[in-house]
């Protein structure tokens, strides 16, 4: 498969999704944050705990996705701003259609993003990440947000490694919350649905020190 147009496509809108994600991040109120955190288990005697800077990325990411108010998130209520660009609107539509899951990497493509296994969806996804695709390996599996980039995906903020200990650890708890066959399910959730299952994941990982286990290279 040829990948230069899509990766040219990436590198081309990546600075304008930094830039939303940075405006965004400042839309968001103290009581979204303080919420977002308790629900990651971040909140200690009323304040925000952070053992690394992934666990940053990560709440602020959860809380302009899964936080609502009157039904709608930060990317919405950022839509609806006028004298919005053309390619402002187009990451914010993207954003919107964002996708939480567990992802199991099954080839890498150095420089260019991963082959991924959706493993809730069973579905394939190629993820646009040129870190990724450096630095990844074969069976990894991955706890984060995508959203579409044409026929592909990209990350929305930091993704949490899971190995196999930690996923037995959230598939007992998202089985705990959601019931028998749960798992079938994830594709046809609702957005109160997702945000808590959202949660539920990234609290065990959080919990199971995922972000220790975080490295980058370049």
């Amino acid at each position: 498969m040829d990948y230069n147009g899509a990766l040219t496509q990436y590198l081309r809108l990546r600075q304008t999704r930094l830039e939303l994600n940075t405006k965004l991040t400042r839309q968001l109120s103290k009581k979204a944050i303080l919420k977002g955190g308790r629900n990651l288990g971040l909140v200690r005697r009323g304040t925000l705990c952070f053992e690394t800077e992934d666990e940053t990325s990560v709440l602020m990411d959860y809380c302009i996705h899964d936080y609502r108010e009157l039904g709608r998130n930060a990317v919405d209520i950022y839509l609806a701003r006028p004298g919005l660009g053309e390619e402002e609107r187009r990451v914010l539509h993207a954003m919107k259609m964002a996708r939480f899951s567990l992802f199991r990497i099954t080839e890498a493509v150095r420089g260019v993003g991963v082959k991924t296994l959706d493993l809730f969806r069973q579905e394939s996804v190629f993820i646009l990440d040129v870190n990724l695709g450096t630095c990844a390996e074969e069976g990894l599996v991955l706890a984060s947000r995508v959203m579409p980039l044409g026929d592909h995906f990209t990350t929305t903020g930091a993704g949490l490694p899971v190995d196999q200990e930690l996923f037995d650890a959230i598939r007992e708890a998202v089985e705990a919350w959601g019931g028998a066959g749960v798992f079938e399910r994830v594709a046809h959730f609702s957005a109160r649905e997702q945000s808590e299952f959202a949660a539920i994941v990234l609290r065990t990982c959080v919990s199971g020190g995922a972000s220790h286990r975080v490295r980058y290279e370049l």
